[in-house]
């Protein structure tokens, strides 16, 4: 062939038959392995030592062999093959990752905190990505993430500090939100000052779901203070039902305040001015996974959705 050749670009259909008959050293059995009439083989062959002005293989008795040259543009066809063979497995990633299915879970608190903004962006977001959420305490996400029920969950786990190594899960810090104390702006403490906590006393408390990690939040920091075995309360995954029962009644709510940004803003809602504030004002927002276990796609997608509005929301945790 000439060598004042013109190289046209690749083709990768072409180079798989051309390996392909390398490998089979025979034109029908290459030809019956790519579901090609043998006629069609041969003329794509041909086309390719064309294209690259080259002669690829040889006939002898024992059947078709690549020439020197086509030994080493084949070696070079195989890789190129195997990477574009990565390249659409990666494409097919992404775009499973356009459509799928993303079962994860909130803590109630963090159910208000998140879930608002995660769905107006998902409604506005060009994917197919569908998913269901699970709102419920801390202990029981943890049964459903190893279950595998959901993928993940977002939450305030404080009380996984110690026991994450043999729980089988992973929990790494997205951001710190403030905890306080709080009613009604009408409430007959809400213009009181240096309140101790045991004035609380009286009054029902209104606590997301939070399970043992609730109750262990308050025990932990009153626990000399207030008769916490004796506190009246009411705890539900319903967020907006506590909220509603803060804003209606006696009840003192004790939550994140990036849950009632609104009512403060407003002024239906008042922090508590407390002798002393709960050690535990700032509390960690946890990603929780199986531990080794990566995200799928979809699901990293979700969660990048989600870490955007926490970082709107929460405090970074630098600094």
């Amino acid at each position: 062939m000439s060598n004042n050749h013109n190289m046209k670009p690749l083709d990768l259909k072409k180079l798989h038959h051309a390996v392909t008959l390398e490998k089979e050293s025979n034109f029908l059995r290459a030809s019956e392995r790519l579901h090609l009439t043998q006629s069609a083989l041969t003329r794509s062959i041909q086309s390719l030592e064309s294209d690259l002005g080259l002669k690829l293989f040889e006939r002898d008795r024992s059947g078709v062999k690549p020439t020197t040259e086509g030994k080493v543009i084949l070696a070079k066809a195989r890789q190129l093959l195997l990477q574009s063979g990565t390249v659409r497995r990666e494409v097919e990633l992404i775009r499973l990752a356009e459509r799928g299915n993303v079962a994860f879970g909130v803590g109630p608190a963090m159910a208000g905190v998140v879930l608002p903004d995660l769905f107006a962006a998902l409604g506005n977001h060009h994917s197919r990505v569908s998913v269901t959420t699970e709102i419920d305490s801390p202990e029981n996400l943890v049964s459903s993430l190893l279950d595998e029920k959901i993928e993940f969950f977002v939450g305030s786990t404080n009380y996984f500090d110690t026991d994450t190594k043999n729980m089988g899960i992973a929990v790494q810090t997205l951001c710190r939100m403030s905890t306080g104390i709080y009613t009604r702006s009408g409430h007959p403490l809400a213009n009181r000052r240096n309140i101790d906590i045991r004035e609380l006393e009286p009054y029902p408390f209104l606590l997301a779901n939070l399970g043992q990690e609730q109750l262990g939040l308050l025990r932990s920091a009153y626990g000399h203070e207030l008769d916490i075995e004796n506190i009246k309360y009411m705890m539900c995954n319903a967020f907006e039902a506590l909220k509603f029962a803060a804003l209606n009644s006696h009840g003192v709510l004790v939550t994140l305040r990036e849950t009632i940004t609104e009512e403060l803003a407003a002024g239906s809602i008042r922090e508590l001015d407390m002798i002393r504030r709960p050690p535990v004002g700032q509390l960690h927002i946890n990603l929780v996974t199986v531990e080794g276990r990566s995200l799928s796609l979809a699901g990293q997608r979700v969660l990048d959705l989600i870490q955007d509005v926490l970082n709107r929301k929460g405090a970074p945790l630098a600094g």
